[in-house]
């Protein structure tokens, strides 16, 4: 279509393996812990959570699809010290925006919360499957020995 503008998420290209990892720790360990501690400290909370209800909304001036999720905290390994959270934020990609879905369990690096108390994540965190999780929950479980940590435990 001539003269249409396509829209994309700027941080879509620094999505690899390298730093959204999948399986168990290797020879690239350093990269990994390197990476987690930067999002750790980026984080307004990173934590362990089931997603209990999920309700779609619009979001931002465009009314984007969105959905604002309820979470039960498992483990908190910063910035919140409740068993429960909420999060509002896109569902496309385009947008940052990423689409959980209820029952499963994720690792979550939020920034926030709003003004109305909403935590917000993206494509651009490391906010993934737990199953797929492993070598962040080494490097945070090292970062809690180390005394960082202060959330909450199961």
């Amino acid at each position: 279509m001539a003269g249409a503008e396509a829209l994309a998420c700027s941080c879509i290209s620094q999505l690899d393996a390298g730093n959204r990892p999948t399986g168990g720790f290797d020879g690239e360990s350093d990269a990994t812990a390197q990476a987690v501690t930067m999002a750790y400290d980026g984080a307004a909370v990173v934590a362990e959570a089931r997603v209990e209800n999920i309700t779609p909304v619009a979001v931002g001036l465009g009314g984007y699809e969105g959905q604002e999720v309820r979470f039960t905290v498992d483990q908190a390994w910063k910035g919140i010290k409740s068993n429960v959270l909420f999060t509002r934020g896109p569902t496309q990609s385009a947008s940052c925006g990423m689409a959980f879905a209820e029952g499963e369990e994720y690792l979550l690096y939020l920034f926030g919360p709003d003004g109305d108390g909403f935590y917000g994540t993206s494509i651009c965190s490391r906010t993934k499957l737990l199953r797929d999780a492993g070598p962040d929950i080494e490097v945070l479980q090292e970062i809690n020995a180390g005394g960082g940590f202060d959330g909450i435990a199961r």
